[in-house]
C-alpha cells in the first residue's frame, strides 16, 4: 500500500547526497542572507566613526574591521558566495523536484497501464490525463516550496531570532507575538479557502474529462451537427468552474493582500518600539544596532510570508497526492503465474461460465462448450450475447464471474493475463494501431531481421499502398490516414506475427473487399491446423475452413 509518506521517505534515502546538498547550500544562503543587515550595521559604525562595540555582532563573525577598503572587499567576497550559494542551493532543489516529479510520473503511466482494466475504465480519459499536468505541478511545488524551502525559511526565522534577542529582547518578544497572531489570523481564511480549492480542481478534471471525450469523436459530432449543442454543454460545465473560480479569487486575494499588510504592521510596530527605546533615556539601542534590527526584520518578511503562504501549497499537494494514491493503490493485473501455458493440442473447454458486468447484470451464465483441437471455429450470438466480451475474457482483459476456461488442461485463472496473453492474440476494431509507422504497428519487434517477415505477410494479405517503402509509411493517430480495409489488414497482420497458438477475430472480414477477403482466407486456412482459430462473423463464408460452431446461451434477463 502506497502513502503519501513512503513515497516521500524512499525518494529522500534514494537520493540522501543530492537532498543534503539542497539543503547545505540553503543554509549557507540563509547565513549570508542574515549577515547583509549586519554589514549595513558595521558600515554605519565605519561611515559614523562610533565606538567598536556597536559592532560587535559584525565583530564575532569576521573579527577586527577598521577601515573601509578592508570592509569593502570582505563585502564583495561574502556578495560572491552568496551567488554561488543561492545558484547552488537553486539548482540542486530544482533537480531534487524534477527528478521526483520525473518518478512519479513515470510510476504514474505504468501504474495505469498494469491496473486491472474493469478498475481503469471507472473513470474518464481526462480524469487520468489531469495527473500529469495540474498534480505533477502542485507535487512539484509540494517538495520545493512545501518541504525544501518551508524548512530553509524556518531554520532562517530561527537563527534570525536568536541574532534578535543578542541585540534586544524587548523587539524580539514584539516579533515573537506578533507572528502567532498572524500566523492563526491567516490559517483561518485559508482553512477557508481549501473548500473552493478541492471543488475547483475536480471541476478542473472533469471538463478535461468532457473535451478528451467530445475532441476524440469529433467526427461523430460534425456528423450530426452537433457544434452548438456541445458548445453550449461545455459552456455550462465552463460557467460552473467559473463561478467557483471567482469565490476562489476572492478568498485567495484576501489572503494574498493581507499578508503584506499585516507583516509590514508588524514592521511599522517594531519601528515604534526601537523610536521609543532610541528616545529614552537609558539610550538601551545605539544607530547601528536599530539599522540592524530593521534590516533584519525587513529582510525576514518576505520568508514570513512564504511561511505563512505554504498552507496553501501543502493543501495543493495534498489534494494531488490523494489523487495519485488512488491510482498507485488500485489492484493491478498478475505478473506471475501458479502454472505455464505450452499449447500443443488448441483445445479451449468453456465449463458452467458465467459472464457481465457484474452479479446485477450478467450477461450469460452456465455456458458450457469444448473446442477440441487446433482449427477454426464461428462464435455465434445474438447481438450484444457477450461474444466480444467472451474474447476479452480469453484475453483476460476482463475476469469471469463464475465458472472456468480451460486451455489445453490449464485452468487461465491460474495464469497471470501476461502468461494468458504470451499465447493468445486477437483482432478487433476497439484495439487500436499503436505506432508512427506500418512496421512499428505491426511488429511487436522492430528489429530489422522482422521486416522480411512483415512484408511477406502483407504482400499474402494483399496490402496496398501508394508508397516505395511500405513499412516505412507514416501512420497518423491510429492510422486515420488510411482507409478502414487497410487498417483491417493492419490489425490482422498484428495478430498474426505474433504467431500465437490461440487467435481470436472479431468481424474480421468487416470493410473488406472480395479480394481482401479472399486472400485472408487463403492465409487463415493454411493457419487451420496449427492454430486455434475463433471468430465472430454476421455471415459463414464457404471458403474458409470450419471445425464447427460454437452458440452462446441467451442473455439473462431479471424479473
Amino acid at each position: 500500500m502506497h502513502s503519501k509518506k513512503s513515497i516521500i521517505i524512499n525518494f529522500f534515502k534514494t537520493n540522501l547526497l543530492l537532498i543534503v546538498g539542497s539543503f547545505l547550500f540553503g543554509f549557507c544562503s540563509i547565513v549570508i542572507t542574515i549577515l547583509i543587515p549586519i554589514f549595513l550595521g558595521k558600515f554605519y559604525q565605519l561611515a559614523m566613526h562610533s565606538g567598536s562595540a556597536r559592532g560587535k555582532i559584525f565583530d564575532s563573525f569576521f573579527g577586527k574591521v577598521d577601515n573601509m577598503n578592508s570592509y569593502f572587499m570582505l563585502f564583495s567576497i561574502v556578495m560572491l558566495l552568496k551567488l554561488v550559494f543561492n545558484y547552488l542551493q537553486s539548482f540542486l532543489t530544482g533537480i531534487t523536484t524534477e527528478l521526483f516529479t520525473k518518478q512519479i510520473r513515470e510510476k504514474l503511466f505504468n501504474k495505469q497501464l498494469i491496473t486491472q482494466l474493469n478498475i481503469f475504465e471507472k473513470k474518464a480519459t481526462g480524469n487520468y490525463l489531469l495527473r500529469y499536468s495540474g498534480d505533477l505541478s502542485s507535487i512539484n511545488n509540494y517538495i520545493s516550496k512545501g518541504i525544501i524551502g518551508f524548512v530553509n525559511d524556518v531554520l532562517f526565522i530561527t537563527i534570525t531570532l536568536l541574532i534578535f534577542f543578542s541585540i534586544n529582547t524587548e523587539l524580539s518578544l514584539a516579533l515573537l507575538i506578533s507572528f502567532p497572531l498572524i500566523f492563526l489570523l491567516v490559517f483561518l481564511i485559508i482553512k477557508k479557502l481549501k473548500t473552493f480549492t478541492s471543488k475547483r480542481r475536480n471541476l478542473r478534471s472533469t471538463n478535461l474529462a468532457f473535451i478528451a471525450s467530445r475532441l476524440t469523436a469529433l467526427s461523430t459530432i460534425k456528423a450530426f451537427n452537433r457544434e452548438q449543442i456541445e458548445t453550449q454543454k461545455f459552456q455550462k460545465k465552463s460557467d460552473k468552474l467559473y463561478e467557483n473560480d471567482v469565490k476562489y479569487q476572492l478568498w485567495f486575494a484576501l489572503v494574498d493582500s493581507l499578508l503584506p499588510f499585516l507583516l509590514y504592521s508588524m514592521l511599522g510596530v517594531i519601528l515604534f518600539i526601537a523610536y521609543t527605546l532610541s528616545q529614552s533615556n537609558t539610550k538601551e539601542l545605539a544607530g547601528s544596532q536599530i539599522l540592524v534590527f530593521i534590516m533584519l526584520t525587513v529582510s525576514t518578511i518576505p520568508v514570513f510570508k512564504r511561511i505563512l503562504k505554504v498552507n496553501i501549497v501543502w493543501q495543493n499537494g495534498n489534494l494531488s497526492f490523494k489523487k495519485l494514491l488512488v491510482i498507485f493503490n488500485n489492484a493491478e493485473e498478475e505478473k506471475n503465474s501458479t502454472e505455464q501455458l505450452n499449447i500443443s493440442i488448441g483445445s479451449i473447454e468453456f465449463n458452467n461460465l458465467s459472464i457481465g458486468y457484474g452479479e446485477n447484470n450478467k450477461i450469460f451464465e452456465n455456458f458450457n462448450a469444448f473446442i477440441p483441437e487446433f482449427g477454426t471455429y464461428y462464435l455465434e450470438g445474438y447481438q450484444g450475447g457477450g461474444k466480444s466480451f467472451l474474447f476479452k475474457i480469453l484475453l483476460g482483459l476482463y475476469k469471469p464471474l463464475e465458472g472456468k476456461i480451460i486451455i489445453d488442461k490449464v485452468d487461465i485463472n491460474k495464469l497471470s493475463e501476461f502468461t494468458l496473453r504470451k499465447n493468445v492474440t486477437i483482432t478487433s476494431n476497439d484495439l487500436a494501431l499503436l505506432g508512427n509507422t506500418i512496421f512499428e504497428a505491426i511488429s511487436y519487434s522492430r528489429k530489422e531481421e522482422k521486416k522480411p517477415e512483415a512484408l511477406k505477410l502483407l504482400a499474402e494479405l494483399g496490402f496496398e499502398i501508394d508508397t516505395n517503402s511500405i513499412l516505412d509509411f507514416p501512420l497518423i493517430d491510429g492510422g486515420k490516414n488510411l482507409s478502414a480495409g487497410q487498417r483491417k489488414i493492419l490489425l490482422i497482420s498484428r495478430a498474426l506475427l505474433t504467431k500465437k497458438k490461440i487467435i481470436l477475430l472479431d468481424e474480421p472480414f468487416s470493410d473488406l473487399d472480395e479480394v481482401y477477403k479472399n486472400k485472408l482466407i487463403i492465409v487463415l486456412n493454411k493457419l487451420n491446423k496449427v492454430r486455434t482459430i475463433v471468430i465472430i462473423d454476421k455471415e459463414k463464408n464457404n471458403k474458409l475452413l470450419s471445425n464447427g460452431i460454437i452458440k452462446l446461451p441467451l442473455k439473462v434477463i431479471k424479473n
